[in-house]
């Protein structure tokens, strides 16, 4: 075996190892879903069957703030049905009217919690690695009962 065919092989067995390591690295260095799969499981199975009724118009998160012309996503008054989703950096808490049937809707998305935001906000470490399920239940509250 000539001295390039060695070097080339060394460098194959070498790459095993090195492909170990990175697939170590990124997934040590990401953190978890924001709601741990365990409190997305309750919280989906409580408000599972409850038609929870919208405390005040929900308009869209993305909206401007200053705009007039914001979308109403549900009037106030609007029965509702809710679950939520999490991965990563976000949870979502998604609803359909009431009356309509999940295989056909796949919701609108009516509150939306970031990791970045909630860094950025100043938020207890302790939450920003896993969003405590009362206080998603307390937000919830807020905009529908």
């Amino acid at each position: 075996m000539d001295s390039r065919a060695r070097v080339a092989a060394r460098k194959r067995s070498r790459w095993p190892l090195f492909q170990g390591l990175l697939v170590l690295l990124l997934t040590s260095a990401c953190s978890g879903a924001l709601l741990r799969q365990e409190d997305l499981r309750q919280f989906n199975t409580e408000y599972s069957d409850k038609v929870l009724r919208v405390q005040e118009n929900l308009f869209a998160t993305y909206s401007d703030p200053d705009s007039n012309a914001r979308e109403v996503l549900f009037k106030q008054g609007a029965e509702i049905r809710i679950w939520a989703e999490s991965e990563g950096d976000w949870i979502k808490v998604r609803a359909i009217p009431a009356k309509e049937s999940l295989e056909y809707n796949p919701g609108t998305t009516i509150l939306f919690i970031l990791r970045d935001i909630m860094e950025q906000e100043g938020e207890p470490e302790d939450e920003i690695e896993e969003y405590p399920l009362d206080k998603l239940k307390q937000k919830v509250a807020r905009l529908a009962k």
